[in-house]
């Protein structure tokens, strides 16, 4: 079962219709319309969502949904998108997703311009990581202090509160600003031909800068042409690999997904193939330590979460409680039911040769969904140790989107359905954040810049560290 929603796919890289020019976004839209569409978004919450009042009370949802509904008045799709989506930041479901009608993001992604630069956003200050525009005297490291007379501050907020999570956890919202920021920024502000910057160079001096906005594929030739060496120092043809560090008794295991279709669609692997082969490999070569990297694997098919630990686990696993549907909405929540038919709520058995050495698991904010589960489990079991970021997502309960889209009928804004329970663990312990690493490393913008990779190479000097004493 798959159990999340692979952004990567959704807002930039499949583009089915066919479209004759850059898509306008100023048809308004009337208020009958635009209330049809709301009930609807309503309506497809309130019947399939099973953790819709996980973080707020019925009471409380219902005066936010009466409020937007009452507010209503005729606005375009662009108007529109902005004005429900900081749902999102409200019912802080990482697997509901909304984003802009198909169409429109087909014709965005042929024909419009789009912001030029790759940024890094740190929590408090905005970077650009990559120059992509056509000005090359602007440096990486530099500080955004405004983009087109809005404070970065005050925009950020703006994009971060209409992107998904989990609970309190910002890890994701934030992971996919600094991955989709161009794409996120057009869904909120439109397709400016020129953007105007208010930029603190790293001496320290102010300066302002127009510049112009450039269609994608100018910024992926730009991005190819200018950090060749960057992408030369990662393995990018596979989705999973395995390599040895053979100087000290170390293999690293990269997982991008775990999604099958993703796997053979885009890498052309076969996921469990994939693992016995690097298992079988690690077995026979036995090294003291197995480093897993997870960092922006999103998630995708639970039950090769269950197959990888297999190699794992000296002992019988559970890898999560149960799952849940909606079967009705009462006057003050909801009533769940169990499923028995899950696959990935059966106890995991151990492989009948499986890897005991020591074990450290990478991860970021993009450490999504079922990354999250995998790394509650090394944890619970304790099994391992988690070095990085706090995943995104939740590390007891979150929802499972198994259930492809409700599209408006009038703005044709799509709205991912997410809808049954995934209860890792009990949840009254559940704190709203994901997976907390035993040894919490970030990188810098000067670690991004150099190519630092600071959460792996802690954990080679950790290793090396402990095999020294």
């Amino acid at each position: 079962m798959k159990i999340y929603i692979q952004l990567l796919f959704l807002i930039s890289s499949i583009f089915f219709l066919q479209t004759k020019g850059f898509c306008q976004t100023n048809q308004q839209f009337s208020l009958i319309e635009l209330q049809q569409d709301f009930n609807v978004l309503r309506n497809r919450l309130e019947k399939s969502l099973a953790n819709l009042y996980l973080y707020n009370s019925k009471i409380e949802l219902t005066k936010t949904f009466d409020s937007l509904y009452s507010n209503l008045k005729p606005m375009t799709a662009l108007e529109f998108y902005n004005y429900i989506t900081p749902l999102c930041s409200k019912i802080k479901d990482g697997h509901s997703v909304i984003l802009s009608d198909l169409k429109t993001r087909n014709s965005n992604y042929q024909y419009a311009n789009y912001f030029p630069f790759d940024i890094f956003f740190n929590g408090e200050k905005l970077f650009i990581q990559k120059n992509l525009s056509g000005d090359l005297s602007i440096i990486e490291g530099t500080e955004i202090l405004s983009i087109n007379k809005i404070n970065t501050t005050v925009l950020l907020k703006y994009l971060l509160e209409r992107m998904v999570r989990d609970g309190d956890n910002e890890n994701y919202p934030e992971w996919i600003l600094n991955n989709y920021f161009n794409i996120y920024y057009g869904f909120s502000f439109g397709h400016p031909d020129k953007f105007e910057f208010e930029l603190r160079e790293v001496n320290g001096s102010t300066t302002s800068k127009t510049i112009d906005a450039l269609p994608i594929s100018t910024i992926n030739q730009n991005r190819n042409a200018r950090y060749a060496q960057h992408f030369s120092m990662k393995r990018s043809g596979d989705a999973i690999y395995l390599e040895s560090i053979d100087s000290i008794k170390t293999s690293v295991l990269t997982i991008k997904s775990w999604d099958n279709s993703l796997l053979k669609n885009k890498y052309h692997q076969h996921f469990k193939k994939e693992i016995k082969n690097a298992m079988n490999e690690v077995l026979k070569k036995n090294p003291e330590n197995i480093i897993i990297d997870l960092r922006n694997n999103q998630g995708g098919n639970a039950e090769n979460g269950i197959y990888l630990l297999s190699y794992l686990m000296n002992q019988k696993f559970e890898y999560v409680k149960t799952v849940k549907k909606l079967i009705c909405n009462t006057d003050t929540s909801q009533i769940l039911k169990s499923i028995t038919n899950s696959s990935f709520t059966q106890t995991g058995n151990p492989q009948k040769n499986i890897y005991s050495g020591k074990l450290y698991v990478l991860t970021n904010g993009g450490s999504f969904s079922n990354s999250g589960i995998f790394c509650s489990r090394i944890k619970f079991y304790n099994r391992g140790k988690i070095i990085g970021e706090e995943t995104g997502g939740n590390s007891t309960v979150f929802s499972g989107q198994f259930g492809g889209s409700t599209i408006l009928p009038n703005t044709k804004i799509a709205c991912y359905n997410s809808n049954y329970q995934i209860v890792i663990a009990d949840v009254k312990n559940n704190t709203g954040h994901g997976v907390i690493p035993d040894y919490k490393i970030s990188p810098t913008i000067g670690d991004i810049i150099s190519n630092n990779d600071v959460i792996l190479n802690f954990t080679l000097a950790l290793i090396k560290k402990k095999q020294n004493r």
